[in-house]
């Protein structure tokens, strides 16, 4: 037995500590013994229960990988049948672009053409319309004023191209229209069978809903009394690719048109107007690109 003494000033305490085999009347706990359980008598109702309960297995454990809600840029026919339910896939251009950039923590690195087109799209995103096809440099000014701009944000704008867009026959219909709407944000329920082209997958899904979230640049109501779609775009093309007009605007198209086709059926769905016509508009390459979204 050892006996240890604690000082508190002049008074003293002790306390014990035991050390060695199991004193006569077992009054500390053996390890090497294992305790002995009272019996208990379970009804078999009980353990017939409780079994059924670990066998169970929801009927519909297939719609658990259905989910609540996506953002529509991230939507397209099929999406529900990858793994992951989006498509993470890059080019290779883009994949070159990632590796080329500057880590932030090396220091301020130089803007690319991603942080001008974020620049611009911001700017369109707040701006007056009706004041940009005179003075697109007193705009900035004023939306940094009011903190809608960050001014190393504003100084990216592409201020050559906002310019040309107010030059562009899309801009005089917005201008001149009677409902326009911008930054427009919605929610809809999309049928989620209709996100799947694998047959199974869709008997699983039917009866299901996802949640579409996203953000429309600007629609408006155009001299036929129907809804047009304009969403700007910012991409940047290669050079190889840049000569060649055409080429872009298919490229644009086919990056988009899922996204835009999603769009119509949201503006149906807030404006109660059908849509007739839908729009890129490219600041990079100064011009508007009619979307068909029969095809």
């Amino acid at each position: 037995m050892i006996k240890l003494a604690i000082s508190d000033h002049d008074d003293k305490s002790f306390f014990e500590i035991k050390v060695g085999k199991e004193p006569p009347n077992g009054s500390f706990y053996q390890p090497d013994k294992s305790p002995v359980l009272p019996k208990i008598d379970v009804p078999i109702e009980f353990i017939a229960k409780a079994q059924k309960n670990i066998d169970f297995e929801y009927p519909n454990a297939q719609g658990l990988d259905i989910p609540a809600k996506m953002a529509v840029s991230r939507i397209y026919p099929g999406v529900l049948d990858d793994e992951d339910g989006e498509d993470e896939t890059i080019d290779a251009a883009a994949f070159e672009r990632i590796l080329r950039q500057k880590p932030s923590f090396i220091g301020n690195p130089e803007p690319t053409a991603a942080d001008n087109g974020t620049a611009t799209h911001t700017f369109m995103q707040f701006c007056d319309l009706t004041k940009i096809a005179t003075d697109v440099k007193s705009e900035k000014e004023r939306l940094t004023k009011h903190q809608f701009l960050p001014r190393e944000m504003a100084e990216l704008v592409d201020e050559n191209a906002v310019y040309e867009f107010s030059k562009s026959l899309l801009y005089k219909e917005i201008i001149n229209s009677k409902n326009v709407w911008r930054e427009k944000r919605f929610n809809f329920f999309l049928p989620a069978d209709t996100l799947s082209r694998n047959c199974e997958k869709k008997n699983v899904m039917s009866g299901h809903q996802v949640l579409i979230q996203g953000v429309i640049d600007c629609f408006y109501e155009n001299e036929n009394g129907k809804i047009t779609i304009v969403d700007y775009k910012t991409d940047h093309f290669s050079k190889s690719d840049a000569q060649d007009v055409e080429k872009c605007k298919n490229i644009l198209i086919d990056r988009h048109k899922n996204q835009l086709r999603y769009y119509k059926i949201a503006v149906e769905k807030i404006s109660k107007m059908e849509v007739e016509k839908l729009f890129i508009y490219s600041f990079s390459l100064g011009m508007s690109i009619p979307v068909n979204f029969n095809d």
